[in-house]
């Protein structure tokens, strides 16, 4: 290859060999100039272009993506965990959980809600059990936990590890309207939901959540509906053994499908 060069570089005058230096000058710097033009250029990185990038455990899904990447398995994730009093030694428990795995869930999956007071100490423990659907966001709810008199000032949950299975489920098509509150004399919700599916819903869970101004959860309650039918409604009730002192400044009502 030097010989090859060698061979036609030589026979150049002067004039050409000047010539040929500032072409190969000129190349050099074209080419620098359409590099820099397609990196200046170039659209960041998304969650949405169709590579896998930044990242990305595939393509769009995964690392800094909300997406989970079919056969990645994300924990569930504690968004909040609250208490409710309910009469002299009762309260209410519950938990907002989110799994963000899109085709991973468990039929059965175990919990222990935990009240304590000012001291940290344990005074009142609930073990549960329940179900998680693919790539869904639900309220773990227990009512009535006894603390014998003494009064909590957190509560927590903890998480078995969960048996992961694939699940392809397709998210019940309800949506929940005319939102109706009493305050007195115990706390009522009336909420109607309504099927969009032409196909009937069969068992699903129906969770409320009340929020006041700071968007702290306030009250919760849970009921189960058996059926309803295809494009048609049904008018739901939620009630709580206490009278609310105010109308709750929002509401988040959580539908999903029961094995």
């Amino acid at each position: 290859m030097v010989f090859f060069l060698y061979n036609i570089y030589m026979p150049l005058t002067w004039r050409g060999k000047r010539q040929l230096f500032y072409y190969s000058i000129f190349a050099v710097f074209v080419f620098i100039l359409i590099v820099g033009f397609i990196f200046y250029f170039k659209p960041a990185p998304t969650c949405f272009d169709g590579k896998q990038n930044q990242g990305e455990g595939g393509v769009d899904c995964g690392g800094p993506c909300e997406k989970g990447c079919l056969g990645q398995v994300s924990n569930p994730t504690v968004l909040w965990t609250r208490f409710f009093k309910t009469g002299d030694t009762t309260y209410d428990i519950a938990a907002l959980i989110d799994n963000p795995n899109i085709f991973a869930g468990s039929g059965e999956f175990h919990y222990r809600l935990k009240l304590h007071d000012k001291d940290n100490i344990l005074i009142a423990i609930r073990d549960g059990v329940t179900f998680i659907n693919p790539q869904e966001r639900f309220v773990i709810f227990e009512s009535e936990v006894q603390t014998a008199r003494r009064i909590p000032v957190s509560a927590s949950i903890e998480l078995d590890q969960v048996d992961w299975q694939r699940i392809e489920m397709a998210k019940p098509l309800v949506e929940a309207y005319g939102y109706k509150f009493t305050t007195h004399p115990y706390g009522i919700f009336d909420v109607t939901l309504r099927n969009g599916d032409i196909f009937p819903v069969k068992n699903i869970e129906v969770v409320v959540v009340l929020f006041d101004d700071s968007r702290n959860a306030s009250g919760v309650s849970r009921t189960k509906i058996d059926l309803i039918e295809g494009e048609s409604e049904r008018k739901v009730g939620f009630s709580w053994p206490v009278a609310f002192d105010r109308i709750p400044a929002s509401v988040e009502v959580y539908i999903r499908k029961i094995p």
